[in-house]
C-alpha cells in the first residue's frame, strides 16, 4: 500500500516512534536484561495507538531478536541484545548528524560551534 500522508502513513510513523522508544528504553535498561516488556494493551494505552499497531511493533521486535514471547506470559527482553541495539541507534544518529551537517552548511552555520554551544548550554542547566 502506498504511503502518501494517509492513515497508513500515520500508522507507520506511529509504529516507528513507538518501536524506537521501546528500543531506547531497552538500551537504558528500563526493563532489565531478560526482563518483562510491557503488554500490547499497555503499549496501546501508553502511546495512544491501536492494539493492531502495538501488536505489529511487538512482532517486529520479536522478529529482530530484541524480544521473545512466552505464550500466555508476555514479552521479554532477549539477553545480550543491548549492544546490537546500541549499534543500530548509533548508526541512526550518524545518519541524522550527516543530514544536520549538510543542512548547517547550506545555512552557513558552523555545525561544530553550534553543537558545542548546545552541549555546554544543556550541561550548564543540569548543574
Amino acid at each position: 500500500m502506498k504511503m502518501d500522508g494517509s492513515y497508513m502513513d500515520k500508522r507507520a510513523t506511529d509504529s516507528r516512534k513507538v518501536k524506537d522508544d521501546l528500543e531506547l528504553k531497552i538500551i537504558r535498561g528500563y526493563y532489565g536484561e531478560d526482563g518483562q516488556a510491557p503488554t500490547i494493551k499497555k503499549i496501546s494505552e501508553d502511546y495512544n495507538i491501536g492494539v493492531t499497531t502495538a501488536s505489529a511493533v511487538m512482532r517486529s521486535l520479536v522478529d529482530e531478536d530484541v524480544l521473545y514471547a512466552l505464550q500466555g506470559k508476555g514479552f521479554y527482553v532477549v539477553p545480550d541484545c543491548v549492544p546490537r541495539l546500541a549499534e543500530k541507534h548509533r548508526k541512526i544518529l550518524e545518519k541524522r548528524m550527516e543530514s544536520l551537517i549538510e543542512y548547517s552548511n547550506v545555512l552557513g552555520v558552523d555545525f561544530i560551534e553550534l553543537a558545542t554551544k548546545m552541549y555546554q548550554d544543556k550541561n550548564s542547566i543540569k548543574e
